[in-house]
């Protein structure tokens, strides 16, 4: 499921707990991330900069994190693109 930031950030206040936001800076740490973020049954945001990927676009990047998220079992996650 891929929510909004105020989505993941608002029950970690009610919760009294964090969200790790862990910067990819290639497409296989992305996927790692991801996955381990499914296998721990747990919300993850994943952060990464427009100039780690020289080979193509945030946007086109950006669309590339997110198809590694579909069909995940996460409980709640975004991806945040720092630039």
């Amino acid at each position: 499921m891929l929510v909004t930031l105020n989505d993941v950030l608002i029950p970690t206040q009610k919760g009294k707990y964090a969200v790790g936001l862990f910067n990819a800076v290639n497409l296989k740490l992305a996927r790692g991330i991801i996955e381990a973020a499914e296998a721990a049954s747990s919300p993850v945001i994943v952060g990464t900069a427009e100039v780690l990927f020289p080979y193509g676009s945030l946007e086109e990047v950006s669309y590339t994190l997110l198809s590694y998220s579909y069909g995940k079992k996460i409980v709640s996650k975004t991806t945040c693109f720092l630039l």
